[in-house]
């Protein structure tokens, strides 16, 4: 279905708002305070607009006070956490952080007021867009990686949408309440609990679900996971996206108590998650599990007795590989899992678990991939099918993706492997189209990075240029002669000792190496992440948009701009990031760079020290520049971006085309396919 132009005009508008939120604005009003008290003020914001509208209009009274007689800052801040906290009180949820919002280091009441006039746009559905773009924008921990929109519509349509009565639904891990929120879209008389390690994620839960008008929801801060689950806690239903290969919050043992199926690695609760959300089923109960690929074909040898021994027994219904970067902030690819409380040994379903290979859906927008309506409906609809034994089932994918029903024992034969691709047949396949049979031509597989490359094409097209006349002495009149240090802030990358002692976490702040310097952006398809408190004591090094980075020891002299996508990351020892003054272009500073001449002057200064070339920020700062006027370097960083764009479509173009031919050569070769029309002939 496609959405109305007012639908389409609302989100347009709350994209800008929010790129306004976390944008230099942020900076200015959040200062050093953690990333999360800014999300509870905007979070808190949405909420008194939209379920308190006496205590809004009081608000908007606060604003026009604190502009019209200056308040400090925090005095309007305090003055929002009063109005907040008595919202939460009202509607039975702790307040917590919501008093603490004058800890933002604002720096003028003005920019409070701004946000508080942006936040009166926002509707109450914005939450979901507001969570990723804080994730984007904050580089969280396990606890704010939140669970896609299209991924939450797909888990609560598969496991609510077959007409079962479901009394409650638990989210054990609730990051935002996404899938409490999904839920109550299609089930609002459900009974709604959570649990958190994190008190800050679970107010901001509790906000959002107060907001959508959630009556009363069962929130508490619990240690997890645990082995088992009370016969009283048990509930009808569960889904939940628990952090991927984590022990971050630790484990919960209880003395005395085996878990079902065996006890975990101490390194990894992916297992744990799997069967605390199975212990805490109540008979008839299914669960949907987001879960990282590597679950599914672990060779740990405690993580493959507990994943035959849930196989076996019935407690693994359907397994659904998904698409690359469908996530904000990372490329990581997960599976869901749909569990039921164990049926038995090789149970319901002719002892078969359904597996579906749905790793070519999705559509891209931005840097992500995102579910389409018709592509999670046929996925719904396949499982539905085959759970009521319908023989129709693989009909329901429409010939996209594939899936196979798959006896238990010969999953057992394949090492107890739940990954779909490990049982279905080879089918060839290449970007951009459905599978190799379904592709008339392998040009339709291009089509996307063709138009990339014409489009580039056509930019590089328009820029025009002329000689300069130069002066009697050869020099360009309207150039001044200054050096590097006069025009940027240089500052090394952090020193080996302190990265290394960094603590690495699966969803933190991305590393960034000499190697993902690429066409003069930066390209990292696998970081190195570190957790959110080391990058915090690393806060000095950061990098943000307009910035320039360059390599600095080894082979010296890779340029990148950093983008808006990579605001907050940290470069890695051997990088050196310049920060342009005021009147100084960035795209200017990186073609300046990556120029021949200046890349020639810099090997000259790196190879002499030692062994290893490096250059230090001192000599990058002697640097000799002839400095245009602003509007010429806006010009000449214009011109370069525009060569830089098309040389990195051309490339993925060339990267397309290898991947197409490969797929083409496999297919064709093995007899999967056949040419209709061939060359033979042709000049």
């Amino acid at each position: 279905m496609t959405a109305a132009p007012d639908e389409d005009a609302a989100a347009l508008r709350t994209q800008e708002i929010l790129t306004e939120l976390f944008g230099p604005l942020s900076v200015r009003v959040r200062g050093r305070e953690h990333p999360t008290v800014y999300l509870h003020l905007l979070s808190s914001l949405i909420l008194l607009r939209h379920r308190d509208s006496p205590a809004w209009s009081r608000l908007r009274d606060d604003v026009r006070g604190a502009l019209d007689e200056q308040w400090s800052p925090q005095e309007l801040l305090r003055a929002i956490g009063r109005r907040v906290a008595a919202a939460l009180e009202s509607a039975g949820l702790p307040p917590g952080s919501a008093v603490r919002l004058d800890d933002l280091d604002a720096e003028a009441v003005d920019d409070v007021a701004h946000i508080v006039r942006l936040c009166e746009e926002l509707g109450v559905d914005a939450f979901h867009p507001l969570l990723d773009r804080f994730q984007t924008w904050s580089k969280p921990a396990d606890e704010a990686f939140f669970a896609p929109r299209s991924v939450v519509r797909t888990m609560i349509d598969l496991l609510l949408k077959d007409g079962r009565a479901a009394g409650r639904i638990h989210d054990p891990f609730l990051g935002g309440g996404e899938f409490l929120a999904g839920a109550l879209e299609v089930s609002p008389g459900l009974r709604f609990s959570g649990t958190s390690p994190s008190r800050d994620l679970l107010e901001i839960a509790g906000m959002r679900l107060h907001a959508l008008g959630v009556p009363q929801v069962d929130l508490s801060v619990a240690p997890q996971p645990h082995q088992t689950a009370s016969p009283s806690a048990q509930v009808d239903v569960v889904v939940s996206n628990p952090p991927f290969n984590s022990r971050r919050h630790g484990r919960h043992e209880e003395p005395g108590k085996d878990w079902v199926y065996g006890s975990p690695p101490p390194h990894n609760d992916n297992y744990a998650w799997l069967q605390h959300i199975l212990g805490s089923l109540a008979p008839g109960g299914r669960a949907g599990v987001l879960m990282p690929n590597r679950a599914a074909v672990s060779t740990d040898a405690r993580e493959l007795h507990i994943r035959r021994r849930m196989i076996e027994d019935g407690a693994v219904e359907c397994v659904i590989a998904l698409p690359r970067q469908l996530f904000a902030g990372t490329a990581a690819p997960a599976m869901i899992w749909v569990l039921r409380h164990p049926t038995g040994r090789v149970a319901a379903q002719g002892g078969r678990i359904l597996l579906i290979d749905a790793r070519r859906f999705g559509v891209k927008t931005g840097k992500q991939r995102v579910l389409a309506q018709d592509e999670i409906d046929a996925l719904v609809e396949c499982v539905h099918r085959w759970r009521s034994g319908d023989d129709r089932w693989l009909e329901a994918l429409g010939g996209r993706g594939a899936a196979a029903a798959v006896p238990v024992a010969d999953i057992a034969e394949r090492s107890h492997s739940l990954v779909p691709s490990d049982h279905l047949p080879e089918t060839p396949f290449w970007p951009g189209g459905e599978t190799g049979i379904q592709v008339p031509r392998p040009a339709a597989a291009l089509e996307f990075q063709t138009e990339q490359a014409r489009e580039a094409d056509a930019r590089a097209a328009r820029i025009s240029i002329a000689h300069r006349t130069l002066d009697e002495r050869g020099r360009v009149s309207d150039r001044r002669e200054v050096r590097l240090a006069d025009l940027c802030r240089i500052q090394a990358g952090p020193s080996h000792s302190l990265v290394k002692k960094a603590e690495r976490a699966p969803h933190g702040v991305p590393l960034v190496m000499p190697a993902h310097l690429r066409d003069h952006r930066i390209s990292v398809e696998d970081p190195v992440l570190l957790s959110v408190e080391s990058a915090r004591a690393l806060e000095k090094y950061q990098v943000r948009q307009g910035d320039v980075l360059i390599v600095r020891t080894g082979s010296v002299g890779p340029t990148a701009l950093v983008t808006a996508a990579e605001e907050g990351w940290l470069p890695s020892t051997n990088l050196m990031r310049l920060r342009p003054d005021d009147g100084v272009e960035p795209d200017y500073l990186l073609a300046l760079l990556s120029s021949p001449t200046v890349q020639k002057w810099i090997e000259a200064r790196s190879g002499a020290a030692s062994a290893i070339p490096s250059i230090s920020a001192a000599n990058l700062g002697a640097l000799p520049v002839k400095l245009p006027p602003a509007d010429e370097q806006r010009r000449i960083g214009l011109a370069v971006d525009a060569l830089d764009t098309q040389i990195i479509a051309h490339h993925a173009l060339v990267k397309a085309a290898e991947t197409t031919r490969d797929a083409l050569a496999d297919g064709l070769v093995n007899g999967l396919l056949e040419t209709v029309h061939t060359l033979e002939g042709a000049s």
